[in-house]
This record gives C-alpha cells, structure tokens and sequence, in this order.
C-alpha cells in the first residue's frame, strides 16, 4: 500500500526541538534501527526514546515496520537530493553543505582493476565545521575491498575540500551489482540540519578471460545483448534464451544452470530430455555431455505483470561437475517495457450544499508498472467561478501497482448569494488530472456537480420579521421619551478589586464599582462593616452635585449613561474581614429611589508567624564515647573522640516574624534535664547560633549543641514567638536515647603484674599469712556497680585493696565483677591454689601400696609364663599428678 500523503519538509524539521532532530537525523544513515540499537548509540533511557518515536511517527517523520516479530524505525524524509526539488526557496535558512561527486551513479568495473571516487565538499555556513564523510549500507563484500570506508575533514566557512575512496576489485570477484550510500553530515557543528545522503551503484562486470584452456567446457548465449542492445521484454511475456555448451574434454561431464540475480519465479530452465532403453523420455535436471558434444539450455524469462520498468542484467552461470573450480558466467541485458495504465475516478459522497460542504474522493489506481506523478486540479464550468474546490494535495506520487484517494472539498465563496427559494442552484465542475511526464491518464477530465440548496424558510422570515421591528421601534421611540418614567440611578457592579490582601505588604482594600444612569446621582457613600453589619471603617461621602467629584477623577470615567470606577482606595488596612456597601442618593425627580449594594466579604491576611517546619535530633541514639589511655600504643595513631552529647536540628519558615526561639530539654517522663535555652532574633542570628544556623527563605540550623552528655532517655521541645508576640504551640522531638559506654577493665592487676588467671601458691605450716595487693581501673558510665568478691564488695572504678591468703591448702577466688546501667555485666576471675610442698600424696601412697601387695601374692603363687618367665603387672600411672610444663604459675616465678 502506498500513501499519498507528502513526506515532511526540511522547514518542518527545523522546527522540531533539538533531541527530536538528532534522532530523525541519526535513523534517516542507519534505517530499519530496533529500539535497542537507538538507546546504544544515542545514550538514552529506553521509555523516552520510546515516548519520541511514538511521537515522531504520529508527525510524520518516522515510519515503524515489523519484521521477525520486532519493530523497525526509519526515517520518513525524503533524501536531501530530491528536497531541494521541493524546498520553498524563500526559507530564510539554507543547507550549510554542498556535496558534489564525480560518479553519475551507476560504476562499472572489471575484477582485478581499482575504481576512485571522489567526493567535493563546500561549507557555506558562517563557521568552521568538521564534515565526516562516509559510506555505508554496504554489502560485505563490497566493505571488504574499500581501504578507508570513513573520512573526515575540517572546512572553515566558504571552504571547499576534497575526499577519495579506492575499491580495489579481486580478480575472483564475482560479477554483481552492489549499491552503497555517501553521507555527509556535520553532526557536531550543524546538528540542526539532516545529512547529505546519495546513492550509489558499482557493478562488477564478468572477468575476460584472455585465453582458456583446449579442454575447458564452452557456453554461448542467443540472443546476444549487451547494454546498448539489450532485450526488451513486456510484463508477462516469455523470452527464451538459448544457451550452447560444448564439452571440449574427454571426459563425459554435467552441466547445470543458475541465475541468482532474479527472482525464482521470474524464470524456467529446460533441459535437454533423456531418452531410456525402452523409448520413455525422462526429464532432466542438467545436461550430459559426451566428450566432444554440443547441446544447447532453454531459459525462458516470463517477468509478471507487477514487474517494474527497467533495466536488469542478471548473471547466467553454468556450472560443471568435472571443473567445479571454473566460474563460466556471462550477463543478460533484459528491459522491460513501461506500461502506463493509470485510471482516474471522482466518486461522489455528498453533493448537496446545506449547512455542510460538498464532499467527493478521487480515486487514482496506478495499473502499469511505472511510477506516475500527477497534478490534479479542479475547476467550474462557468465563467464566474462561485466555490472553491480544496483537494488534500495538489500532486500526487504513485508507485506501480498501487492506488491512492485524495478527499475534494466544494466550498461556496459568498454565502449571501445562496438562493432564496426554488430547488436550488446546479454548478458543474471538473476534476483536470496532468501527468508531469506526459504519459496518458484515463480519463484526463473528470465532470462533478453540486446542487447549493436554497435557504429554509426561517430564513426569509428575517425580512418579515424587520417591519415589524421598524413599527415597534417607532412606538418605543414615542413611550420613552413621552410617557416613560425616568430611570433611577442602578449599581450594576460592585466589588473588590481582589478578595485576598496581606497585610505583610500593606494592602490596602480597593474597590471597583459601575452605576447606570450616573447624571441622577447626588451623592455616594461608602462604608466598611464586618461580616456581623458592624461598622469597621469611618463613613467615605463622594457629592456628585456638581459633577465627577475630584477625589474620583484619577480613577473614574463618567459617560452619559455609565459610570465606571476601579482601584477606588478604601481606609481598610487592618487584617481582618470586611463587607463594602455602597449606597446611592438620588437627585430628587418623579418617583426617585435610592439603592444600596454590598460586595462579598473581603480578607486581610494577617502578619504571617514563624513556624516550625521540622525539628528533630541529629540521630535518634547516641553512643557515651569510651576513654582511652594515650600512651596505649592500640590508641596512640587513633583520632580523638569528642565526648557525647546530643545535638538538635530545626528548620523555621517566615524567619523574618521570628522574634525568640526556645528549647527545652526533658527525660522520657517529663521531669526538666536541661533549663530553657532563648535566643533573640530581632537583630538577626544571635552569636552562639551563628556556627550552625544559615538564614535565607527558611532559618536552618544543624547541629545545635545542647550540652546533654548523660546518659539516657529525652525529649526536647521548640517554641517560637513572633514579632506580632503569637506564640507557637511547642513542637516536640522524638524519644533521644544517649546509651552509656560498655563497661571496660582497663587493668587488673596483682602485686603490681597483670593478673593471670590461675596462681599456685606454696604454704609452710606455721608460716605468716601471705598478702596479696590487687589495683584495677575500669571504664564505665556513671551509676555503674563496680564489685571485688568475695570481699570487700563494692568498690570504686580505680583503686586498689591488699587481702591476707590463709596459710593452708585451699582455692580461692577474687572476681572482679563490673555492670552498667543498662545490665551490661563484665567479669574477670583469679584463682589462686595453695598447697603444702611436704605433704605426701594419698593416691602415691596407695598405689605403692598395692603394688607390694601384688607382687607378694605372685611371689607365692609361683606363677610364671609358657616360656617359663615371670611376668609383673603394668604399674598404673596416677593421672592427677602434673608435669612440669602443666603445672600454673606460682607467686615469684
């Protein structure tokens, strides 16, 4: 399906915003992109560009096709080449490049020759530019032979320059033609405008070969062609082609037909048929041949109807079993002839005239196999041309095969020349078709009528219906000035000009008014009342005896039958809420009534307050910071900590209102920790807050210290007083845990040694009880329980105590017991044995004693072994007795 509907110009690019036209730029060198693709090379996310293609084909200047069940996007425009064909030249911006090749377009070359092409740039712009140069949309063999695909220059402005690409062709490069496209585009100095594109072609024609070998296969073709003389065929005709093979080898051979370059269906191979033993002919998919025979191929070329005009020159090959390395191809110069057939309908859809316009469709249906450009235009039959004919688009393009409907709109020029009555009034016109290229149209003209249907009746009865109005005119004429009654003076409008002031700005309320009949005024007043009817302003009088008073001179206009007032000044400033009412004072004439009128309530925003936008701690829990021994070499490179406390963030809003702000700390229960704290800002940020604070369309401060460093539970509270002395409701922070510090044994020591965990001690009965001196430092939270067992109990967190050992065996144990507020518990435990080193051991004593026994009770029982031996019992080991190296330190040792 081809549209008619005209390709977006370059003017209506240029006014696409600057992301919209790198994209169309971007598809329009590498079209039928996938989305993804897009989003790579343009380094966007995926659901705007989305969102831009969308848009961009709902315009016009993208199209979207599926394929493989993905979308494909490419560009709508039509190459810069056939724009300038089109392009108003009164646009006021020009191409800034000029590209000039030196290639008519179509290249031929043989294999194992090189082919130049040579591009000429200019840059017309009013800058440098850098221009890239490059060709793409290239076949990969045809990439393959071309050294450099992709060049680039700088030009300063009216500068010309030059580029060259050199294809070198292989020798075994098989004949085809291969197109490619030039771009030239500036995308970094000229982005605004698309690139310069330009199609190519380069055909690699058969190699001549300069001798062959005497036993190399043959083949010719009848009818010869060649590119002056090719083969002219019509769409569904047959061409046949013969084609003679010898085989000049000794060998018995195959040989088998093919052609790539047109369609299957286009063709049909016949072989010679074989002829079995017993008379049956068979048909043959090659051709046998014995050495020294000739037999010829029938190709029979039938182009269907569809098939497009032009030249084509596909290439015939001829492969063999023997020599399947020889490629024996030759070409086929075949044009088919154009076809024009193309028919032109109007087809009518409404063409009576009454409230809507005459509506008909042209129908165009392209049958010939040639691409059509027609001019339609219509006109009336008379002279006196009384409608308008709009078509949707004055040319049309029509490729082969293909139909397109344009809508004709029949408008009529001059409404009052409808008809008044009858059936109404028949024009005729024609729908003219003129093809640019001359070729004939069936038919060339087209006739159309339209019937302009008379007015309805209602409409004439406006003619009626004014002689009427003319008598009653002349009656009005005579009640008002003879028998009416003059008309009182009338409040047509009255308001505020705005229902909102503030009083922050000193506004002050005005008012707008607009009396009818203002030459019957004696007088006006105005008055302010609150929303109850009591007064709220003094009285304002205005005495129109004389005319337009002066006061109101500046902001009224006093006309015949209006008086019109707007931004009246009022003497309401204070805030609060008025009602305006204004009342009118007649000139005293026959039956004068005075009026009054209120406007709707009026606000005056107060002084605005400040007001606490949010206040919070700078972190929900803190942590009481654990001291540390400098000259600890685990601590000596660490940096120091600051001692813990709690630190309050707020932001205030309106701070210009902002006359004293106070905080207050309290624990979880309500009881006061730390007093309040004011600070006045009527000169500005106070000195102890400057640090921390920073006043602009809000009063920021972070980090305020409160000097809490305790540990526990906390809620601090914010109040703020304005300049106008209202005073905020207190704004309370969330729960602020200050957890204490874990508890830590720093040292504990025993005779001045750090304590190990077990002691041996060695007693002498009758010797002086042993002391023992233990010191220890802990680090702990204040309210910590710092304990010694078995004695004293409780003790500080840095001292030291001396306790007597008793002078027998025995255990004991001293731990050294700390536990924080929290219940956090740490313990560490000394045992200390004493033993007496002269003391026998029981378990010695019994073991040897057994031992006797023993060997006494084998002595008499005389017992012996098979080999007539004694034989004595292991002697058991005593398990509880410790070597040397387990033995635990001792005091001294």
């Amino acid at each position: 399906m081809i549209s008619a509907a005209k390709h977006p110009s370059l003017e209506e690019l240029l006014q696409l915003p600057i992301h919209q036209r790198r994209l169309v730029n971007w598809l329009m060198r590498h079209s039928g992109s996938t989305l993804s693709e897009i989003a790579t090379a343009l380094g966007g996310q995926r659901a705007e560009i989305q969102q831009e293609l969308e848009a961009l084909i709902a315009q016009g200047f993208l199209q979207e096709t599926r394929f493989a069940g993905q979308s494909l996007y490419s560009s709508n425009l039509q190459p810069i080449r056939d724009q300038d064909a089109h392009t108003d030249q009164n646009l006021p911006i020009s191409k800034p490049l000029v590209a000039i090749v030196n290639s008519s377009g179509h290249d031929t070359v043989i294999p194992g020759a090189s082919f130049t092409l040579d591009v000429s740039i200019r840059n017309q712009g009013d800058h440098h530019a850098i221009i890239d140069v490059s060709l793409e949309e290239m076949a990969p063999e045809l990439a393959a032979w071309c050294l450099s695909p992709q060049e680039s220059l700088a030009l300063g402005a009216q500068q010309a320059g030059d580029v060259s690409f050199e294809f070198h062709i292989p020798t075994a490069a098989f004949p085809a033609t291969y197109s490619y496209t030039i771009v030239v585009d500036a995308l970094q100095h000229y982005p605004e405008f698309p690139a310069i594109q330009c199609q190519q072609k380069l055909e690699v024609l058969a190699a001549v070969q300069a001798s062959a070998s005497a036993s190399d296969p043959t083949f010719a073709i009848q009818p010869a062609t060649s590119v002056t003389q090719p083969a002219i065929i019509q769409p569904g005709a047959a061409l046949q082609v013969q084609i003679m093979v010898q085989n000049r080898s000794d060998r018995v051979d195959r040989f088998r037909f093919v052609c790539n370059d047109l369609p299957q269906a286009w063709w049909k191979v016949i072989y010679p048929q074989a002829v079995q033993l017993s008379g049956f002919l068979l048909e043959s998919d090659c051709l046998n041949l014995n050495p020294g025979e000739q037999d010829q191929i029938l190709l029979i070329v039938t182009p269907p109807l569809t098939a497009t005009a032009g030249n084509y020159i596909p290439t015939l090959q001829i492969k063999s079993d023997n020599y399947s390395d020889l490629s024996f191809v030759d070409l086929l110069y075949l044009q088919i002839t154009p076809v024009y057939s193309l028919q032109a309908e109007l087809r009518t859809l409404s063409n009576r005239i009454k409230q809507q316009n005459g509506l008909f469709q042209v129908r165009l249906t392209n049958q010939g196999n040639t691409q059509r450009q027609l001019t339609i235009h219509a006109q009336e039959v008379d002279a006196q041309a009384v409608c308008n004919y709009i078509l949707d688009s004055p040319t049309v393009e029509l490729a082969a095969h293909s139909t397109a409907t344009l809508d004709l709109r029949v408008q009529p020029k001059q409404g009052w020349r409808r008809p008044l009555v009858g059936g109404g009034q028949v024009i005729n016109f024609n729908v003219n078709f003129q093809d640019e290229q001359k070729h004939p149209i069936m038919p060339e003209t087209t006739p159309g009528l339209v019937i302009w249907e008379a007015r309805p009746f209602w409409q004439i009865l406006p003619l009626i219906l004014a002689g009427v109005l003319g008598v009653g005119a002349i009656a009005y004429l005579l009640w008002f000035f003879l028998i009416r009654t003059p008309e009182s003076p009338k409040i047509v409008d009255f308001a505020p000009e705005d229902t909102q002031y503030a009083a922050l700005s000193s506004d002050v309320v005005h008012l707008t008014w607009r009396i009818r009949e203002p030459h019957r005024i004696q007088s006006l007043k105005l008055v302010g009342l609150t929303t109850d009817g009591k007064p709220a302003t003094l009285p304002t009088v205005y005495d129109f005896s004389r005319g337009l008073p002066d006061v109101l001179k500046p902001v009224c206009t006093m006309q015949v039958d209006w008086l019109v007032c707007r931004n009246v000044r009022t003497n309401a400033r204070k805030a609060g809420e008025y009602v305006f009412e204004l009342t009118i004072e007649p000139k005293p004439f026959r039956n004068a009534t005075g009026e009054s009128k209120k406007t709707p309530p009026v606000k005056i925003e107060p002084m605005p307050t400040a007001q606490i936008v949010s206040f919070a701690s700078t972190q929900p829990i803190y942590q009481e910071v654990p001291k540390f021994d400098p000259s600890d070499p685990k601590v000596k490179n660490q940096p120091k900590l600051e001692p813990a406390e709690v630190r309050l963030n707020w932001a205030i809003a309106n701070p210009a209102q902002l006359q004293t702000l106070q905080w207050i700390g309290r624990t979880a229960d309500g009881a006061v920790v730390s007093p309040a704290q004011s600070f006045d800002f009527s000169q500005g940020v106070p000195e102890p807050l400057k640090p921390f604070c920073k006043l602009d369309a809000q009063l920021v401060c972070q980090a305020v210290k409160t000097g809490l460093g305790k540990p526990g539970d906390y809620i601090f509270e914010l109040t703020t007083i304005s300049k106008t002395g209202e005073v905020s409701q207190p704004r309370k922070s969330e729960l602020v845990k200050l957890l204490p510090k874990p508890p830590r044994i720093l040292s504990l020591k025993l005779n001045g040694q750090e304590a190990q965990p077990k002691y041996v001690v060695a007693i002498v009965p009758g010797q002086p009880n042993l002391m023992v001196s233990l010191a220890w430092k802990i680090d702990t939270s204040a309210g910590s329980k710092v304990e010694l067992l078995p004695t004293p109990g409780s003790i500080p967190p840095e001292g030291s105590v001396t306790l007597p050992l008793a002078a027998k065996p025995g255990n004991l144990m001293f731990t050294l017991q700390v536990t924080s507020p929290t219940g956090q518990q740490v313990v560490r435990a000394i045992q200390v044995e004493m033993f007496d080193p002269n003391a026998q051991d029981p378990a010695a004593v019994a073991a040897a004693a057994a031992t006797a026994a023993l060997s006494a009770k084998q002595a008499e029982a005389g017992t012996s072994d098979e080999n007539g031996g004694n034989s004595l019992l292991p002697v058991p080991s005593i398990p509880d007795i410790l070597s040397p190296l387990e033995a635990p330190p001792e005091f001294g040792q």
